[in-house]
């Protein structure tokens, strides 16, 4: 059976915007140690805020469906317009629809936006130990570049291992 049958992704845009905030206020209150904002941060934002990030030419934000509802939400954005580099961001999958292969449908929305606008590189990193991304970033491509140790906003320190593929 094809598990991917019911899923669709697509950009978001300001339609999107109370399901897209939810989903990524769930995401960071959910899953914390993975990523390098917090609940309260994001939770703190205006709506000024949420919308320039469905908004900004320099970024793109996809959300995955499961018939029409958001399941899962990613992002893509322009880091250095000079060098035609971006870096993939805030990407989650609501656990009951994990393990379908479904972070493969983000994967190639990013990159091939990516290609569409000319980017050159793209740049994604991880926290050190969080093997599902490692694997999702080998499989696309991506080589590993370097890692530093930083303090994640749950107060660990543990490495941030970065990759690159170059379009």
């Amino acid at each position: 059976m094809n598990h991917i049958f019911h899923y669709s992704i697509r950009k978001l845009d300001l339609t999107d915007l109370e399901a897209y905030k939810r989903l990524r206020l769930e995401a960071l209150e959910q899953e914390s140690s993975v990523f390098s904002s917090t609940y309260e941060r994001e939770a703190a934002f205006a709506t000024g805020d949420w919308e320039q990030r469905l908004n900004n030419p320099q970024s793109a934000s996809f959300g995955l469906f499961h018939d029409q509802e958001l399941v899962g939400i990613t992002g893509i954005v322009i880091t250095d317009p000079g060098k035609c580099e971006a870096t993939l961001v805030a990407s989650y999958i609501r656990k009951h629809h994990r393990g379908k292969g479904l972070s493969a449908l983000l994967y190639r929305e990013r990159i091939a936006w990516a290609r569409d606008i000319g980017l050159k590189q793209i740049i994604v990193s991880h926290r050190g130990g969080n093997e599902a991304s490692r694997r999702a970033n080998q499989h696309f491509g991506f080589r590993f570049t370097h890692e530093e140790m930083m303090q994640w906003p749950d107060g660990v320190i543990a490495a941030n291992v970065y990759y690159q593929l170059d379009l």
